[in-house]
């Protein structure tokens, strides 16, 4: 006795239809209340935008410190709680002479970056918000924001940019945050 396969013929049309409506309505990243979509994950080649924000929620239960095996990098401190899981992932299709993170958060947040060429810390580059900047290698980069404290969650902002002369992040976006 075996399995008897039918084919689409024998498949009332409605039915295909409605299966696959309502598999194109399943989003594919998180997404908050309003929408807007959270975790996503970004490839940056020479004919991206200039700079690019992506929203979170930082935090975590697990010791950035120990995750990493050491209290700083060249970058800065590596302080605060972080999930398992990165945040995002950042795919670069080619070298960056400059390239900047910039988190902006209303609470005090702190920043992982693993990638080629190691490890990248860093917290309270602006005031509670954490930055990383410099040239960056081609590959893709592990991204985690955490928070200063254990298992508390606080919605971010991400800014990604190739321009040395962008703006910082301005407490004034802050509206822009989910959750908030």
């Amino acid at each position: 006795m075996g399995i008897q396969f039918r084919t689409l013929r024998h498949v009332p049309f409605t039915l295909v239809t409605t299966l696959l409506l309502i598999t194109a309505t399943i989003p594919s990243r998180a997404q908050v209340s309003g929408g807007e979509r959270i975790f996503e994950n970004l490839r940056m080649g020479l004919f991206s935008p200039p700079t690019v924000t992506l929203r979170g929620v930082s935090g975590g239960a697990i010791p950035l410190r120990g995750f990493v095996e050491r209290d700083s990098t060249d970058t800065g401190l590596c302080a605060g709680f972080i999930d398992t899981q990165p945040d995002h992932l950042l795919t670069l299709d080619q070298f960056f002479d400059f390239l900047s993170l910039e988190i902006l958060s209303p609470e005090d947040t702190t920043l992982l970056v693993q990638g080629p060429g190691g490890s990248w810390c860093n917290d309270d580059y602006a005031g509670q918000n954490p930055a990383i900047l410099g040239a960056w290698l081609p590959g893709t980069y592990q991204i985690w924001v955490g928070s200063y404290r254990q298992d508390r969650y606080h919605p971010y902002l991400l800014r990604i940019s190739r321009d040395p002369d962008a703006p910082d992040l301005r407490e004034s976006e802050t509206d822009q945050l989910p959750n908030n």
